[in-house]
């Protein structure tokens, strides 16, 4: 007997979104490994609301979604709401119930750094006299072909820490690749420092996330 084509939807539901996210699915050990992180700064979370008033959206799952767009090259957080309202896999990742309403997201503000390291082409007097201006170790690449020569003197390239720096700084193209590839960086639908900020800070975590659980997977085996 052949079944009608008719969707009715049941009046009570029992499903539960963990029980459909297969066990072995990658995003269970990014999610892991992102919630403990987060309790580690649930005490910064919490000086930044007020006591009094009606409960915000949890941080925690601003943070997650966010951690979604990027990994999933979600290009805008319209698509982001979009996709979380009918993907159950997101929903679960953020931490919604099949019901809860998908509300709208809001950035977070990032921090500020006191090193920078670049290819030879920042090897130029101008960048070089900003940084330190600035209070900015530049661990610039040498270029001692550049008509002049090289604006890293001797303050800068004969301490070990810039020797190392350049035999780490071509690891630091992989994740900013990967980031304008997989992430947002390509092409970012904020404006801001404090946002674009926020984005590349969230890009680079997301990288992390993805190469811990590969390497936790390795070592398992």
């Amino acid at each position: 007997m052949r079944g009608a084509d008719i969707t009715q939807e049941p009046l009570f539901t029992t499903i539960k979104l963990d029980e459909r996210v297969p066990h072995d699915h990658p995003l269970r050990s990014i999610k892991t490994l992102f919630d403990q992180a987060l309790t580690h700064i649930d005490w910064k979370l919490s000086l930044i609301y007020s006591e009094r008033g009606r409960e915000s959206i949890p941080p925690e799952r601003l943070l997650r979604a966010l951690l979604l767009q990027i990994l999933f090259s979600i290009r805008s957080e319209r698509q982001l709401l979009e996709q979380i309202q009918y993907n159950m896999l997101y929903r679960w990742f953020v931490g919604l119930s099949i019901d809860d309403p998908v509300r709208v997201l809001k950035a977070l503000p990032g921090a500020h750094r006191k090193t920078v390291g670049a290819d030879k082409n920042y090897d130029i007097k101008g960048f070089v006299k900003e940084c330190r201006k600035h209070r900015i170790t530049p661990h610039v690449a040498r270029n001692d072909k550049r008509p002049g020569g090289s604006a890293i003197d001797g303050r800068t390239s004969h301490k070990v820490g810039y020797a190392a720096s350049q035999i780490v700084r071509k690891r630091v193209e992989e994740p900013f690749g990967w980031g304008k590839t997989v992430g947002p960086l390509r092409q970012l639908k904020v404006k801001g420092l404090a946002k674009v900020n926020s984005a590349l800070e969230m890009t680079m975590m997301a990288y992390n996330l993805v190469r811990m659980a590969k390497l936790q997977g390795q070592s398992v085996r």
